[in-house]
């Protein structure tokens, strides 16, 4: 009676399990389109946040100061969800940014004054410029509600910061007037 019983116990147990076994964990290596748009998107954000704080303390102009604030605070927000879709998906969260984004720091690290105002300036107009095309593509392509959401949430956002920076881009930098 307990061989029957035990083997009963394990199938069970097997059957229990197996769907945790089937889980996959989405890594950079082995992207679904979904799972390498939250890469992207996730990578996207920590640059800007990194570049973001990089501006609030080098910038000369205080618009651009404000401006790399805001790209902190609402990238930041908007990681904070990803982040919660990126667990629910079984996405890894990337601990790194990619090669492109760290030349783009490192560039700007070594920058200061008007040099450095500019240079950020075009990089966070380029940057956003993708940014939008991307998340315009993802949210006519994206199946998930959950991912779906948060690409119609944040698109408003990013457009609303390619703005910003194209209006910065536009004025006259900081200390080369006469006035």
């Amino acid at each position: 009676m307990k061989r029957p019983l035990t083997a009963i116990t394990v199938c069970a147990l097997v059957f229990a399990v197996s769907p945790l076994w089937a889980q996959k964990v989405v890594t950079e290596d082995s992207p679904t389109p979904e799972g390498a748009f939250i890469l992207d998107a996730a990578k996207g954000g920590l640059a800007e946040i990194k570049m973001g704080k990089l501006a609030a303390e080098k910038a000369l102009d205080p618009k651009v100061k404000e401006f790399g604030n805001k790209m902190v605070e609402d990238h930041q927000k908007a990681n904070d969800e990803l982040r919660q879709v990126a667990n629910d998906k079984k996405v890894k969260w990337p601990d790194d940014l990619t090669d492109e984004q760290v030349a783009t720091f490192k560039k700007l690290s070594q920058l200061s004054g008007p040099d450095f105002d500019r240079e950020y300036v075009q990089a966070m107009v380029e940057d956003h410029q993708k940014d939008v095309d991307e998340f315009r593509q993802e949210e006519q392509r994206a199946q998930d509600p959950e991912l779906k959401g948060f690409v119609s949430r944040t698109l408003p956002i990013l457009q609303h910061h390619l703005q910003m920076a194209q209006d910065l881009q536009r004025q006259e930098p900081k200390g080369t007037s006469g006035s």
